[in-house]
């Protein structure tokens, strides 16, 4: 997919990579240069540790959209080499 910067150094990430990448508006991103390369990852979600039965949860500070089984699904395409 090919793209073009803006005078002002902006970049729109198409939609369907957004998709992909479950990114949303407003959602804290971090850009660095890595290996040659221009990186682009979701900053960690703040989350605290709860206690769930035998279980320890991470639940978020914040609300976070719903991982759907469609997104889990395709990572474990993507896992695989589907």
């Amino acid at each position: 997919m090919k793209i073009t910067m803006d005078r002002s150094g902006r970049i729109l990430i198409p939609k369907a990579l957004r998709v992909r990448a479950a990114l949303h508006p407003g959602q804290p991103l971090s850009i660095n240069a890595r290996d040659g390369m221009i990186v682009i990852e979701p900053e960690n979600q703040a989350v605290r540790l709860k206690q769930s039965g035998s279980f320890l949860v991470a639940e978020p500070l914040e609300n976070v959209e719903p991982l759907t089984s469609d997104v889990v699904n395709q990572s474990l395409d993507e896992l695989r080499g589907a």
